[in-house]
């Protein structure tokens, strides 16, 4: 049975917080007996303990969320910020405006999974699925046609180009990215949900000839409970690429992007309650990896799929976890990028490329160019042209939109 939802208080100090994560009043996670596509054994199910009574105040601070109908999962960050800092931490005189220009949610968020993770995580049994399971066991999302679920995710991604300056700003923040390719990396996040919505409807499926005279074909159907974890380089922009084709197929989806970059994430399930999602359909999960939410959501066994873009040493833990429960895993690994240039090559855009691949979002990027190989014919006009257009780079503020 559900426990009694609680609002989040509101905290004059952390306005902005507030502004990306308002109306978020939570329900706990459904308990045990809420049913399922398949049953564990004891040992599975009580991998994260035993579960202990539900309290309000400190100690409510699941992972994962059941909605009330009209809303689905997002943490509720101003009351996880606001019960750890008691207010005599800040004086009446306190610069309000200050503390918007640099304060750093990432940092807050990142700090309070620190201190309340793993011991919450396991209390809460914080990926024994409560909201997705639910609405994917027996709420209406896979059950819709497709095109009421296109109908939805356009919505969604409508209401994602309204807050464009908001999207693109949380994510230069966050990150450091510089403003003018967080806002290319947003309208590619809104064509993210556009495109799989139209795919998913679209898409065909395959006949194969029977000699027998059966009729043997395909369907694409949803298989459950998808869990995302996504990178701190692009967090919007890789994190729907994996959430989007989720959602479109009918599957319902946990999100838990890096821990450095919760921002975007979290407007986007705001916004996700705004465009009509029924609840648990979409939940965003905040926490770090090993020992927190990123283990308690990989080692679950009752999830269906795991998809995670990040470091190779962490996506083999992953698929290490995932292997005792036979859960498919989708992994892309960071590397290392090299560009070959050859006498021949068309020097002006081998140049602009080398260095867009090594400098581009702050240098942050999976594939960045970091090794060059040059044929000896053109060594020498290649670095010289090399230099002079990376030494003519913009440097400054990444919120300044002439910063390169």
């Amino acid at each position: 049975m559900r426990c009694p939802h609680h609002s989040y208080k509101e905290d004059p100090t952390r306005d902005r917080m507030r502004d990306r994560a308002n109306g978020t009043t939570l329900q706990h996670a459904q308990d045990a007996s809420t049913p399922r596509r398949r049953r564990e054994s004891k040992e599975q199910r009580d991998w994260a303990g035993p579960q202990e009574e539900d309290r309000h105040g400190e100690e409510q601070d699941e992972v994962l969320h059941h909605m009330d109908t009209k809303e689905c999962g997002v943490i509720p960050l101003d009351n996880r910020l606001q019960c750890d800092k008691g207010e005599g931490e800040r004086g009446d005189h306190h610069d309000q405006s200050e503390d918007r220009q640099h304060a750093a949610p990432a940092e807050e968020i990142a700090d309070h999974a620190r201190r309340r993770g793993a011991e919450q995580i396991a209390r809460h049994r914080a990926a024994e699925h409560a909201a997705a399971r639910e609405a994917f066991d027996n709420g209406p999302w896979p059950r819709m046609g497709f095109d009421k679920r296109h109908a939805i995710l356009n919505r969604l991604a409508a209401l994602m180009e309204e807050h464009a300056d908001e999207l693109a700003m949380a994510d230069t923040r966050d990150m450091g990215k510089p403003i003018t390719q967080a806002r290319h990396d947003v309208a590619r996040s809104v064509w993210n949900f556009r495109f799989f919505a139209d795919h998913a409807r679209m898409t065909a499926s395959d006949a194969y000839p029977m000699d027998s005279g059966h009729h043997a074909y395909t369907r694409y159907d949803p298989v459950g409970v998808a869990v995302a974890i996504s990178p701190w380089n692009f967090p919007l922009m890789l994190g729907t690429w994996k959430v989007a084709p989720a959602l479109a197929w009918g599957n319902t989806v946990v999100w838990k992007p890096a821990e450095d970059t919760p921002v975007s994430a979290t407007i986007v399930a705001r916004l996700a309650i705004e465009a009509g999602f029924p609840p648990g359909v979409l939940n965003v999960v905040h926490g770090y990896g090993p020992d927190s939410a990123g283990a308690a959501l990989t080692s679950n066994p009752d999830v269906d799929r795991i998809t995670f873009t990040g470091e190779s040493g962490t996506g083999k833990i992953i698929m290490g976890a995932a292997s005792k429960n036979l859960i498919p895993v989708s992994l892309e690994l960071g590397g290392k990028g090299a560009n070959v240039i050859f006498d021949d090559a068309d020097l002006d855009n081998a140049v602009d490329w080398a260095v867009q691949a090594i400098f581009r979002n702050a240098g942050q990027i999976c594939l960045s160019g970091s090794r060059i190989y040059v044929q000896s014919g053109v060594y020498d006009e290649f670095l010289r042209r090399f230099q002079a257009q990376a030494e003519a780079l913009r440097k400054g503020d990444p919120k300044d939109p002439t910063t390169e």
